[in-house]
């Protein structure tokens, strides 16, 4: 089995940016074969061809919310097939099976209703996380951290920029979000900085993984013996 390793971070903290380039830097820099899941799903397959029919949209109420949330649910079934078809031929399996998924739909759903400036951490919010950490169960988990300001100029910069909740979600204090992973994850967690080139942050990346990797390759053997 992979050693399977979740990428998570604020909207604009480069997840998907760094995987791709992790994936390849795995492979070419310390010959470890890795799957990044996401750019899989999102180039092939019946999946791709679905989530093209549900494009991202503004959510502005309840009826493009529940839009978002199709198109998010159908972007993790897809994920969690790609994961269980590759994960016995690769070494490291990347995932962005995102616990800030349930941080958004609350925001999502503040805004909308007007609640929008409470962003505490709920009830909710921590039996979720809670729930999700116990059943995912992953290798690693690495969360990607970066400036207000610079995640500011690459939302700017990108293509899908007019959508407000992730706008706002750029802004709030994510210091209780991590103290939750960590608290849940029972897992190797790290908190990187991506704030200068993608070079740079998927070398950060990699060689966490690496260090992980075999950290618990070298475990498994031992308990073999």
């Amino acid at each position: 089995m992979a050693f399977t390793v979740i990428i998570d971070g604020k909207p604009c903290a480069g997840k998907t940016t760094i995987s791709k380039a992790v994936e390849i830097k795995l492979s070419d820099t310390y010959g470890i074969k890795a799957f990044d899941a996401k750019a899989h799903v999102l180039e092939n397959g019946f999946f791709s061809r679905l989530l093209n029919k549900f494009a991202d949209v503004e959510i502005d109420s309840y009826k493009t919310l529940v839009h978002s949330s199709v198109r998010h649910a159908i972007s993790y079934a897809a994920l969690e097939e790609s994961a269980w078809k590759n994960n016995k031929k690769y070494d490291v399996m990347l995932l962005q099976r995102s616990p800030y998924a349930f941080s958004f739909a609350l925001d999502a759903v503040k805004s909308i209703s007007g609640k929008e400036g409470n962003y505490e951490p709920s009830g909710l919010l921590y039996g979720a996380i809670k729930a999700w950490a116990e059943l995912m169960k992953p290798d690693m988990f690495i969360y990607l951290t970066a400036g207000a300001e610079t995640l500011k100029e690459r939302f700017r910069n990108r293509a899908d920029g007019k959508d407000t909740i992730h706008k706002k979600m750029i802004s709030i204090d994510d210091s209780k979000q991590i103290e939750l992973l960590k608290r849940y994850m029972r897992s190797d967690f790290n908190v990187i900085s991506n704030i200068s080139s993608v070079e740079e942050g998927a070398s950060k990346v990699a060689s966490t993984i690496v260090r992980g990797y075999y950290a618990a390759k070298s475990l498994q053997a031992a308990t073999n013996k």
